[in-house]
This record gives structure tokens, sequence and C-alpha cells, in this order.
């Protein structure tokens, strides 16, 4: 590794810690400090890449004018930019957390049924239905997603989009590792600039 971007490396490690923490948290708490430490950390690895990027020749400067335009336009990016700002100088939450939420209902169809016996077990997830097949139990568990940001007087909206693809979700768990693969190859792509005979 090339000892400028140590620095960033060790920053982007620490995001791959938070993220693995946050699929592992117990508590809608536990989920928001990891979201938290993981956004402090892969902004924190920009700032040290940027850093350990060189201010002369041709292709690290392209280098750092083409992912600072991908920061400034990807809606994913821009978005993690200004939820840690948030967090940071502002009193304002950057997630919204949701319980776990359980619903009895009828299959499509069905126009009655019934139920023996139900229960919701200790870790939270409900326990076997006893009764007639036309009820359904549905189960969302407990979440924390993102929630628009407002970063000095302009708001922005929880991302849609990464680098022109549609996110087919936007909880922390699903674009933390799209934002994390982006900053591991940024940093991959300025060692190799970095190696490469000046």
């Amino acid at each position: 590794m090339i000892p400028t971007s140590l620095a960033a490396s060790k920053a982007l490690a620490a995001a791959q810690q938070s993220l693995a923490l946050l699929g592992t948290a117990q508590s809608l708490d536990e989920m928001e400090r990891y979201w938290l430490a993981f956004v402090e950390s892969i902004e924190k690895g920009w700032t040290k890449l940027e850093l350990a990027c060189p201010k002369t020749g041709s292709a690290p400067t392209n280098w750092k004018q083409k992912r600072m335009k991908q920061r400034k336009n990807d809606p994913l990016l821009l978005y993690l930019r200004h939820a840690r700002n948030v967090d940071q100088h502002t009193l304002e939450s950057t997630v919204t957390m949701y319980g776990p939420r359980i619903g009895l209902g009828l299959r499509p169809g069905a126009t009655q049924g019934y139920v023996e016996s139900f229960y919701i077990a200790p870790n939270g997830l409900p326990g076997p239905l006893i009764g007639s097949s036309e009820v359904r139990v549905s189960f969302e568990p407990a979440q924390v997603r993102l929630r628009p940001v407002t970063d000095r007087g302009t708001t922005y909206a929880v991302p849609t989009s990464h680098l022109g693809i549609s996110l087919s979700s936007i909880l922390p768990q699903h674009v933390g590792p799209l934002a994390l693969r982006y900053y591991e190859d940024a940093l991959a792509e300025l060692n190799s600039i970095l190696a490469a005979p000046q």
C-alpha cells in the first residue's frame, strides 16, 4: 500500500467494520449509532484520499476532478456528505426509526378466518399461528431508514440512485455497501496512479 493512502485505507476499514456491526445490531439505537459511525468513517476516508492525492501531475489531477464531480452529482454520495455534516453540526437526526410491525389479515379472496392462538416470541418475532389457513401474519422487523437532511439551509432528499443505477432500498445496510465499494475503488485507483512511474 502507498504510505500516503494508508490513512484513507484505515478510515475505510473502520467504515466496513461499522457496516458489519450494523448488520448485527440488537436495537434501533445500535443501528443508528453504527450507521452514523459508518457515515463519519466514509467521509473521513474521502478526506484522507483527497489529502493523499498529489497537487501536481495530470493523472492525480484528473482523478481528483472526476471523483469530486461524482461526489457533487451522485445522489448517494452527495447525501452521505451532507448527512455527516448534519450529524456533526446540528441536532437534526439523519434517520427515522421504525419499531417492528406485526399484522394479521386475511389472504386474498378470503372473507373470514379465525385465530385460536398466536404469540410473539421474546426475540420480537411472531410465533406460529394456530387457526384457519385463510389468516396470514405479516412481519416487518425494526428498521432504521434514511430521511431527508437539511445542511446549511439546503435539503437533500433520500437518495434514489447511485452512479446512474436506481436503488432498490433506502435502508442503511443496503446503501452503505454501495458507498463503501465506491470509495474502495477510488482508493485502488489512486494507489495505481501513485505507484505508476512519473
